[in-house]
């Protein structure tokens, strides 16, 4: 049996009888399915009334002359609510749920940011050599016009020192 199921089931067997009185640990352990030592359970009642879910007060009663001072234990109202909503167990397996999708939400949180900084990386890249393909793009168009104006001016060279036929014969 486990930690929640016993805990609920302690809770249980507070609220099988009129809630005004308070139960001794005797009497609890009576209703219980399980066998429980008494120190085990002081543990146990002590977990459940730092929910809120359990009164504790100190009595005193004589047996034979003898003043005897003890715990005893009664449900609340907090408690009667946690046992019609839902139970330990119900609430470990929500927990469980809310633990797992908040990892979720943090894994995807950290690789979509991983993500992001990857891709602004390659675009930082693709842009900066980009920048690069376009000064040595425009370096090239700056020789291809230098040679092109030299090409002219040679031609026009050539065409003055060239002697045309028509012009030979004439002399």
């Amino acid at each position: 049996m486990t930690h929640y199921e016993k805990l609920d089931e302690i809770l249980s067997s507070l609220n099988k009888k009129d809630n005004a009185d308070f139960d001794t640990e005797v009497v609890i352990m009576e209703r219980l399915s399980f066998k429980i030592d008494e120190q085990s359970l002081e543990i146990y009642l002590q977990e459940l009334i730092n929910y809120g879910f359990v009164n504790r007060k100190q009595t005193t009663f004589s047996i034979f002359d003898e003043v005897i001072k003890t715990d005893v234990y009664r449900i609340t109202l907090q408690g009667l609510l946690f046992l019609e909503k839902t139970s330990f167990i119900n609430k470990n397996k929500q927990d469980k749920i809310k633990y797992t999708y908040t990892i979720a939400k943090i894994t995807l949180t950290a690789v979509s940011s991983l993500a992001i900084i990857i891709l602004t990386f390659l675009n930082y890249k693709t842009t900066d050599r980009a920048n690069d393909n376009k000064q040595i793009i425009d370096k090239n168009n700056s020789i291809i016009y230098r040679l092109t104006k030299s090409n002219d001016s040679l031609l026009n060279i050539i065409r003055l020192h060239t002697f045309k036929p028509n012009e030979n014969n004439g002399r």
